[in-house]
């Protein structure tokens, strides 16, 4: 594709800017009448030497907490800390068993199995953001402390083993 050069001057300041290659594509399309591929387009950028610059963002604005409501300090009781595992279990110890499944979920990257000391058997999935998301079926059950902390160690040591 042969431009002008006040094509090429209008890409290089839509460029400039901040336009993305959508936006440069749009313009391109109703100023000249040009109809290009978002890739054809990226290679004309790479051609011409012409680098995207990122729009210049507004400083968010520092919130007013003069009014909030003051949050209090919840009780140790409340949340308390899981013990943390020793050398002998580094692996978690046998009371937890946690398995991977070979056909992945839509939306995870990993998914699979757990069964807790309880007995409790639940589905475990971690997604793209690695967020971890564990469904046992029943509302609000929660695995014991030392259960989560066993499960995670044995889960890092599974997906360590896979390449994850």
């Amino acid at each position: 594709m042969e431009l002008s050069a006040e094509q090429k001057t209008r890409i290089a300041q839509w460029a400039g800017k901040g336009c993305a290659l959508s936006e440069i594509q749009k313009n391109l399309s109703e100023e000249f009448g040009l109809a290009i591929t978002f890739m054809d387009l990226r290679f004309l950028l790479l051609d011409l030497g012409i680098d995207l610059k990122e729009k210049p963002k507004k400083p968010a604005e520092p919130a007013d907490l003069s009014n909030a409501p003051s949050e209090e300090e919840p009780d140790a009781d409340e949340f308390p800390e899981p013990p943390l595992p020793s050398a002998a279990d580094d692996l978690g110890g046998g009371s937890v068993t946690v398995g991977i499944d070979t056909v992945t979920q839509p939306g995870a990257i990993v998914n699979g199995t757990v069964t807790f000391s309880d007995g409790t058997k639940a589905r475990w999935a971690l997604d793209q953001l690695g967020r971890l998301a564990i469904d046992a079926g029943r509302p609000g059950y929660r695995p014991p402390p030392q259960d989560l902390a066993a499960f995670q160690n044995q889960l890092r040591h599974e997906l360590q083993k896979r390449g994850f």
